[in-house]
């Protein structure tokens, strides 16, 4: 009778050591899948921001098209210059007299040369805070991971 009792209690204790590792299990899991949530939620909102910025790009791009269509049309031989205005004091196209430094009222179209090198300078920067955002999401995913 007494041997029963030893390991009715042993089983007892056993019993009660499963239970706290169950408890500790359960709030281990918890966390894991707030840390899951948490994680999920911040790729959203990067691929949000990314797909903005995509989208920005996206129309930076359509902008420089549009502009070097516009020069290409109105620059025929003029390619040459890198710079926005007319080189010398003032020149002639088609008959009519155009000055360096437009007036009131003047059309003001900048050369090829000088749209290119801007929309090159918009893309690279854009594309370095891009890289550097894809970095940062790297690093941090793989601390979290690691940690």
């Amino acid at each position: 009778m007494k041997q029963r009792e030893e390991d009715i209690e042993i089983l007892h204790s056993q019993l009660g050591e499963a239970s706290r590792l169950r408890g500790i299990v359960e709030r281990q899991l918890e966390e894991a899948l707030e840390t899951v949530r948490t994680e999920r939620e911040q790729k959203n909102a990067l691929r949000k921001e990314l797909a903005t910025h995509a989208n920005a790009s996206g129309s930076l791009c359509n902008l420089h098209a549009n502009f070097e269509e516009l020069c290409f049309e109105d620059s025929a031989g003029q390619d040459e210059l890198d710079s926005g205005y007319q080189q010398g004091s003032c020149s002639q196209l088609n008959g009519e007299v155009r000055v360096s430094t437009p007036r009131a009222g003047q059309d003001f179209r900048p050369a090829p040369g000088l749209v290119s090198d801007l929309f090159s300078e918009l893309s690279l920067s854009e594309m370095q805070k891009l890289k550097q955002q894809l970095a940062q999401v790297l690093l941090v995913g793989g601390w979290v991971r690691g940690g």
